[in-house]
């Protein structure tokens, strides 16, 4: 094919130009034809060549066999063809006779490769636009740093798009370590890494709860350090740019970067009932970093369904300390209760003997770890476990000339009040204290424990050359009562290593580690992490002894990284029925879902279990997969057979340890090289409670709002009532007796009467007339009205205004603070003289409903109506914005954004105010009908308003007639202006005065 049209007119040599001239005849037939499969050049960000999916993608093929400049880059209609073989073999003439499997030898691999894949990946709409798109290169051997940056600039070069648009490298699997190990070198070439998790399109809850303190912004590397300094606090909120692995005890988490559903940090912030949300909508960012270091208002739920989060973050400055401390009195939580520790008498048991109400004498992970082996034993490894009674004798064992139990109670014992009041000098105790557990010079196990040590290890059949993983196991974690995830730390050992009499290295199970890692150095590790700074902060926290607590150990072999083909955590309830509804988060290779990386977005998938099998749908896609890959495991077998897998784990789990409704959480790895599912941990998620609230606390913040202009409503009716609102309330408790009262401290209207603007301001309990009704529910299902009357004495018309306050919510709700936006708001006018409603019917009440304006953005477009009659030369242009709704609480509106009408006076009248400008219509909003009153356009020139009183012209009609609806011979009204004067009564095409 083609190489490059600048090189067209080159001076060959014979053969290199027949060479050329056989490839090109391809190329400029691909360029030509108006249905071209393949171009040389794309366009951000919308080419025709992106594919359907969510994110969009167009594939490239970059050929380096000889005669192809390898500066050429071959984009795919990737709507039409999915693959890259399917279009290469069809275009590339290189692979046109290729097999699949020959066309991956010489493109996934770098020993022969003949042509590089990729793909360019496509930002989702937003408002405002993402200007960013990825850059993914494929290949199952790691690209060199250099080979990134020379094939990413070779593509960036082929977009054509504006210069603030970014291009990201969005390295796979494959490609994660380099891109991890040479973040800062890339950025400095000028490619900067990232991944789809920078696309985010809604906010993302992983906990719902809720929280009042200081939002506080640390950056996610700095989120310990910062605990530790006093800076950041355990009833903060923490407003971070990334979530690490480890996250210390906080009131709530928002993080402006995706963290991770079911890793360690979202786990245990579920069981603790601690919000966790990550934000991607704008307007919330810039309203949390506006409100950093104030006292906020954090509220994270989810619809019915679970897909919908919804978030309050509020201003909570003004609260009195009355009413916060009321508040937080709420969020006590029951206390957490422990299995004491009790010796067993032997040192390990076989994990097949092992229940969960063995958590006393072999710690939670370990006792679980017997439902694994009961249920499914050929689908967990075989593991042991060593009881609290080798943690116990190691605490026997001399430390200083004293027991090491003594000399940590000597450093600790003076921390009793959480939070502590130095926990910088805490931290420095605790290192401390793990150095007395890893160093075998101040603490040693001794010969005879050791021999125990060994001897269970090799009487359990393991094998010595490979590497045996101990994995903490205690009884503050893993209960019905608290998960502890993430608390503590696993670490591999070599038992060759300690069987072999010396201590020179390398490690036997593992040559490319210069020293030895014997299990004794595991087995320290691991027993100290049980002082942690977050673990002994949580245990007191919640008031536990340390002398009841321990770390047990669970044994199995390890699983090297090299044999991991994927990772990932089940979490799993039973929603309807009795059939199980799960969700998978994994992970390519040993890229940690429980732990995970900042900017590896994970796959999720849901599997529900139906009477047709169980069901798989992808959620989200990993980061990491390549677009060749589609999903982690393999589609659709291995997720229904891990589906079936922890069906059976979680039946006999429910067997030995009846509850109701458990939520599980499960791991799990597939290993190679036959890609065998195994499960190798199992554990109840405590439940913090669904916090339902039937006095709910009003937070009072002023909301502006307007009368609506929407569909279904006379458009005479909307331009007399037209009014705009600030309301205020006071910060209160909804109990029965606060309803009694006027719920408002302030009110301010501005209204129309006799011909312009007015304004009425002030507390609503001391307006003329005011008087407040309280009108309590009738029935079960029904809820209670407020009714707050005053009077207006304008000379037109006096008329009593009626405010009804009814709330949105049901009898309960699920976080204890409501605001504004919780209440629907309708406005009934009672006129003393009657007002027309038709030809000859006239009525004394009218009403409309209150709203919030919103702005309008990228989901709004800017419509129009227009129309010139022929008859008068008047012609008439509306701009409108409509949101289209069916929640009551936001019903659909228009918001008008310019009029201009021309031919009744000498230069356009241009409206642009909220008063001037009214509409109404149909139940479909046909057909729309608009009123307009130049005299209340603020900054209206004088010369246009005499002209019009000239005119004898007041109000200026325009309706667009049914013709626009449904063009019927009964129904086609066609579009209409008509004028109303300023002393005759006036009435509409359709019959309807004014």
């Amino acid at each position: 094919m083609q190489k490059n049209s600048v090189e067209r007119n080159e001076v060959v040599s014979v053969c290199r130009c027949l060479c050329v001239l056989v490839v090109s005849v391809v190329a400029f037939a691909g360029q030509n034809d108006p249905e071209l499969a393949w171009k040389n050049q794309i366009e951000f960000p919308d080419d025709p060549f992106q594919s359907w999916t969510s994110p969009a993608y167009i594939k490239f093929t970059i050929v380096t066999t000889e005669g192809f400049d390898p500066n050429v880059v071959y984009y795919q209609d990737s709507s039409r063809y999915e693959y890259h073989y399917d279009f290469a073999v069809e275009h590339l003439d290189p692979f046109a006779r290729m097999t699949i499997e020959q066309f991956d030898a010489v493109t996934l691999c770098a020993s022969g490769q003949k042509a590089i894949l990729g793909a360019v990946i496509l930002p989702p709409w937003a408002d405002p636009p993402i200007n960013e798109y990825g850059i993914q290169l494929v290949r199952l051997d790691a690209f060199s740093r250099e080979e990134v940056v020379r094939l990413f600039g070779v593509v960036r070069a082929s977009v054509i798009a504006e210069p603030n648009v970014t291009a990201y490298y969005f390295p796979t699997y494959e490609q994660y370590p380099v891109a991890q190990q040479n973040r800062s070198w890339f950025e400095e070439q000028g490619v900067p890494v990232g991944s789809t998790a920078r696309w985010s399109r809604g906010n993302t809850s992983y906990s719902q709860g809720w929280a009042l303190g200081t939002l506080r912004f640390v950056e996610g590397s700095d989120i310990q350090a910062a605990y530790t300094r006093g800076e950041l606090r355990p009833d903060d909120i923490l407003l971070t740019d990334g979530v690490p692995a480890e996250v210390p005890s906080v009131a709530g988490i928002v993080t402006l970067m995706p963290a991770t559903p079911n890793s360690h940090v979202a786990i245990l912030a579920r069981s603790q009932g601690v919000p966790f949300v990550h934000l991607a909508v704008m307007s919330d960012v810039a309203s949390a970093q506006s409100l950093t270091g104030r006292t906020v208002y954090l509220s994270v739920t989810q619809d019915d369904f679970g897909a919908d989060c919804r978030l309050k973050l509020l201003d909570a400055g003004s609260l009195s300390a009355e009413h916060r401390a009321a508040l937080l009195a709420l969020k006590q939580s029951l206390p957490v209760v422990i299995r004491p520790m009790v010796r067993q008498g032997r040192f390990w048991a076989d994990t097949n003997d092992l229940q969960p109400d063995d958590i006393a004498g072999f710690g939670g992970k370990a006792a679980n770890f017997g439902v694994l082996r009961d249920a499914i034993p050929d689908d967990c490894p075989r593991a042991m476990a060593f009881s609290f009674d080798l943690w116990n004798a190691v605490l026997d064992r001399s430390a200083f000339d004293a027991p090491l139990r003594d000399e940590i109670a000597r450093r600790l014992s003076k921390y009793t009040e959480y939070p502590p009041a130095n926990v910088q000098q805490l931290s420095n105790d605790l290192a401390l204290v793990r150095d007395l557990f890893t160093d075998s010079r101040a603490v040693s196990f001794g010969d005879e424990l050791e021999a125990v040590v060994l001897g269970a290890l090799s009487e359990f059949g393991f094998d010595p050359m490979q590497k045996i993983r101990f994995r903490s196991s205690t009884n503050v974690e893993d209960s019905d009562r608290f998960t502890g995830a993430g608390l503590y730390d696993s670490f591999s050992g070599c038992l060759a290593d300690d069987l072999d009499g010396d201590a020179a290295g390398p490690c036997a199970c593992d040559p490319t580690e210069s020293k030895e890692r014997g299990v004794f150095r595991a087995i320290r590790k691991v027993f100290a992490s049980f002082y942690n700074d977050n673990a002994f902060l949580e245990r007191l926290k919640h008031g536990i002894d340390e002398s009841y607590v321990g770390m047990a150990l669970l044994v199995h072999h390890s699983f090297p990284d090299e044999i991991e083909l994927a990772n990932g955590v089940v979490t799993m309830e039973r929603r309807w029925g009795e059939s199980w509804s799960i969700e998978i988060v994994s992970q390519k290779g040993a890229v940690s879902v429980t732990n995970p990386p900042a900017d590896a977005v994970p796959e999720i998938v849901q599997v529900s279990g139906t009477s047709w099998g169980p069901m798989p749908w992808v959620v989200q896609r990993s980061s990491l997969v390549s677009l060749r890959d589609d999903t982690v495991l393999v589609w659709e077998g291995d997720y229904v057979r891990l589906y079936e897998l922890v069906v059976v784990a979680a039946e006999r789990y429910c067997q030995v340890k009846p509850a109701d409704s458990p939520m599980l959480d499960l791991e799990f790895k597939k290993l190679a090289p036959d890609g065998r599912l195994i499960v190798k941990q199992i554990r109840e998620i405590p439940q913090a409670g669904a916090g339902e609230y039937a006095t709910p606390f009003l937070l009072g913040q002023s909301r502006q709002y307007h009368t609506l202009q929407g569909r279904g409503s006379n458009v005479f009716t909307n331009h007399r009532l037209k009014s705009r609102w600030t309301l205020t309330p006071a910060s209160t408790w909804l109990d029965e007796g606060t309803l009694q009262r006027c719920l408002y401290d302030d009110v301010r209207i501005e209204y129309v009467a006799d011909g312009r603007v007015q304004e009425v301001t002030g507390p609503m309990s001391l307006l003329p007339g005011a008087r407040h009704e309280y009108a309590a529910p009738q029935w079960d299902w029904d809820r209670y009205n407020l009714i707050d009357n005053w009077r207006l004495d304008d000379p037109c018309n006096p008329r009593t205004l009626r405010l009804r306050t009814t709330p949105a919510f049901q009898a309960t709700v699920p976080d204890p603070v409501v605001t504004m936006d919780d209440l629907r708001l309708t406005v009934e006018v009672e006129y003393d003289r009657p007002v027309p409603t038709g030809e000859t019917d006239v009525t004394f009440v009218e009403e409309t409903t209150l709203y919030r304006p919103w702005e309008p953005g990228g989901q709004d477009w800017l419509d129009a109506c227009e129309f010139g009659d022929p008859n008068t030369g008047v012609s008439i242009r509306v701009q409108f914005y409509m949101r289209w709704s069916w929640d009551p609480s936001s019903p659909t509106s228009i918001q008008i954004e310019r009029t201009q009408i021309a031919g009744l006076t000498s230069e356009p009248i241009v409206l642009a105010g909220f008063f001037s400008q009214s509409v109404g219509g149909g139940a479909h909003l046909c057909p729309k009908n608009f009123l307009f009153e130049p005299r209340l356009e603020s900054g209206i020139s004088q010369e246009i308003l005499d002209e019009l009183r000239a005119r004898d012209i007041r109000l200026i009609y325009f309706t667009t007639g049914a013709r626009e609806c449904r063009p019927t011979e009964w129904e086609d009204t066609p579009p209409a202006i008509c004028f109303y004067g300023f002393d005759d009564p006036v009435e509409a095409p359709d019959g309807t005065p004014l």
